[in-house]
């Protein structure tokens, strides 16, 4: 039984107990309060994560409140070190990174923190740390866990992502077929498959992944965007807006490498009449787009140069459907179903029902 539990069934012990007691209404009244005020005080730091979760799922804009809120449990230095995690987690995705970072770095400097708790709280730290712009300290963070043995399925995407990021196509490709099974289970793992195979004008092995991983309808951005660069490495400018534009539908937040602003400046380009010279420029921004940036600065001249003439033709592969299907029966240890895409960009919506799982997880 976790303290919480029990601090709280003495608590309730208690005023039940005061209620029998033979002193008057007004005297029960004030112990009972007196009890609640002190059950209220020593557990604290936990009601004010749990009110600051309460406001992140509000429909209501109340993400204001909840960063107080969370402020005041870190502040109360009571909070147990896996909602710290959670709690740098959800500011780091949603305010602000500096805080998070304040966070996660209080709980790794805590005492007795159990190793697999230590380094989920490292690979957090990594993220934060690339959202701060110290994206080489993410990636030595990273690959020092790594090296530890630990095994973590965010640990191979994240790490596998921000060297892709900085261009390390080798190290990517080592950490990418060392994690290789999680390109089963998870969208994550295989949109940096088919990055790779992007960055290395690999189109048909591109081709083929972003044609399994869309039938998993994942849920965010990134592989849309490195979908709609391959139909557009064939000229399919129809099909490349569809897929932009189902990007723009997707969850965005502070981990998420694209910007809805550039996807709808991509689509808005791609719709034009004339757009030869833009999809030219697409074409010859890989690296630059891949990554959720603006294509290269490159002039109508130039770009003129680029215009393919004629463009090869797409492979057409066989619908995933009878795949995923074959491994629904598949169990991997590290994943609840075939597809836990949604798991890649971590999920912010909190249920009392997550805290209490969180609570008991290792109990």
């Amino acid at each position: 039984m976790s303290k919480n539990k029990f601090g709280g069934i003495i608590s309730l012990a208690l005023m039940v107990g005061t209620t029998f007691l033979p002193i008057s209404i007004i005297a029960k009244v004030l112990i009972i309060l007196a009890i609640v005020g002190l059950d209220f005080y020593l557990n604290r730091a936990l009601l004010y994560f749990v009110q600051a979760n309460k406001n992140i799922m509000s429909k209501k804009d109340k993400d204001a409140k909840a960063w107080k809120y969370y402020e005041k449990s870190f502040n109360t230095g009571k909070l147990e070190t896996k909602y710290l995690v959670t709690m740098a987690n959800v500011v780091a995705q949603k305010g602000d990174p500096n805080f998070a970072l304040k966070i996660i770095n209080g709980a790794l400097e805590r005492e007795n923190t159990e190793e697999d708790l230590v380094n989920q709280a490292k690979v957090q730290k990594s993220m934060i740390l690339e959202l701060t712009g110290k994206i080489d300290e993410g990636i030595a963070l990273l690959q020092e866990i790594r090296k530890s043995g630990y095994r973590d399925k965010s640990l191979y995407i994240n790490l596998a992502c921000y060297l892709l990021y900085i261009d390390n196509k080798s190290d990517a490709t080592e950490v990418l077929d060392e994690g290789k099974d999680y390109e089963e289970t998870n969208a994550g793992a295989l949109d940096n498959r088919g990055w790779l195979y992007i960055l290395n004008n690999e189109w048909s092995k591109a081709s083929q992944v972003y044609a399994d991983m869309i039938e998993r309808r994942p849920a965010f951005p990134d592989p849309y965007v490195h979908a709609a660069q391959v139909k557009l490495h064939y000229n399919k400018v129809e099909d490349a807006i569809e897929l932009l534009n189902d990007a723009l539908k997707k969850k965005f937040n502070k981990v998420s490498f694209f910007k809805k602003e550039i996807i709808e400046e991509m689509i808005e380009n791609l719709k034009k009449e004339n757009n030869e010279l833009y999809v030219a420029t697409f074409n010859a921004s890989v690296t630059e787009i891949a990554k959720g940036l603006r294509t290269k600065n490159i002039s109508d001249e130039e770009a003129k140069k680029l215009v393919v003439k004629t463009f090869e033709e797409e492979p057409v592969f066989e619908k995933i459907e009878k795949k995923v299907e074959s491994k629904k029966t598949k169990k991997n240890k590290n994943s609840k179903s075939i597809d836990d895409s949604k798991d890649y960009v971590p999920n912010t919506e909190l249920t009392e029902e997550d805290l209490e799982w969180e609570k008991n997880h290792r109990e």
